[in-house]
């Protein structure tokens, strides 16, 4: 039993570049959405909210038209090919003579999701600190100022009243 060898006409050539340019030109801009949402939590002071949630928005979305691209680009390999292993698709794409594109891609997907994971942690840095702060402020309303004989607890530092 031999392999059958692909071998794509120019057509189809140029129709899978186009599929993977355009997959390319929205991972890049996902990537500078990526950067923004990194260099937003930097700020270790505080993030400016409404800037961060316009660039989620935005993320999100392009996130969906690269699933759609990924989905398109996957059904071509498929209809093409039959399978849409990373070997078949790797094998496909140097068929067709884009080897280096597609590797380039891959260096840009990888980039992004390396990206993604390290905003993904300061996310989660920061809500583990809100969480511990907003615990030590609600166990703080929770303290009464007064003790049981009425007077006052001292809380560090100098009690004025109790010097006058």
């Amino acid at each position: 039993m031999t392999a059958t060898v692909f071998a794509p006409d120019a057509t189809l050539r140029q129709k899978v570049l186009d599929t993977l340019v355009g997959e390319y030109k929205a991972l890049h801009a996902f990537i500078e959405l990526l950067e923004r949402e990194q260099a937003l939590l930097q700020n270790t002071d505080s993030v400016d909210v409404d800037t961060f949630n316009q660039v989620v928005e935005r993320k999100s979305a392009l996130s969906e038209r690269l699933e759609r691209l990924s989905a398109a680009r996957l059904a071509l390999v498929g209809e093409h090919v039959g399978n849409t292993s990373r070997q078949s698709i790797a094998r496909f794409m140097s068929a067709c003579g884009l080897n280096r594109q597609w590797q380039d891609f891959l260096k840009q997907v990888a980039k992004a999701e390396q990206i993604n994971r390290l905003n993904g942690l300061k996310l989660q840095i920061r809500a583990d600190h809100n969480q511990r702060a907003l615990r030590v402020l609600h166990e703080a309303a929770g303290m009464s100022l007064y003790g049981a004989n009425g007077q006052s607890h001292a809380r560090g530092g100098s009690n004025l009243y109790s010097k006058a």
